[in-house]
């Protein structure tokens, strides 16, 4: 915990930025078990747990009552130094995933709303697109972010 690190973080929000943080990796698989790693922990930033490609936590994720999301972070295939890749695992690899998710809603919905969305309204709407896991709030939030993507016809 790092108090300038949490104005940084506050700061951020409060100029519209959706922070987006890992849980971390000091699990113990009880969902009771109270496991601040920060930034993730603190209650301004999306908080993001991992969860194997069944929707099941991954032993290894942080427990805490400001777990928001949670995206795959088992066996992620991911890029290594020298221009290599390597399989990880990590709430660091599930990071990425809602980061992403948040791209996307800001994409998909801000033609929708014809405006730029807020830090809230995305939070909002990757909350929304949560798809519920069955699992303990503790360790995976809302759920996992689950978009059906328009598709186009592509003419040839």
């Amino acid at each position: 915990d790092s108090p300038w690190l949490h104005e940084a973080i506050k700061r951020a929000v409060a100029r519209n930025v959706l922070v987006v943080c890992a849980a971390g990796n000091e699990g113990d698989g009880d969902p009771g078990t109270e496991e601040d790693s920060y930034p993730g922990a603190y209650p301004e930033v999306v908080e993001v747990g991992a969860i194997d490609f069944f929707g099941q936590p991954a032993g290894f994720t942080n427990s805490n009552a400001q777990v928001d999301l949670a995206a795959p972070g088992v066996a992620i295939e991911s890029t290594w130094p020298g221009g290599r890749y390597a399989i990880l695992s990590g709430t660091s690899m599930a990071t990425p995933h809602v980061s992403g998710a948040a791209a996307l809603c800001i994409e998909l919905d801000e033609a929708d709303y014809g405006r730029r969305l807020t830090e809230p309204e995305v939070f909002a709407l990757l909350v929304k697109r949560a798809r519920d896991l069955g699992q303990p709030k503790t360790l995976v939030g809302a759920g996992c972010p689950y978009f059906e993507i328009p598709t186009t016809k592509v003419v040839p």
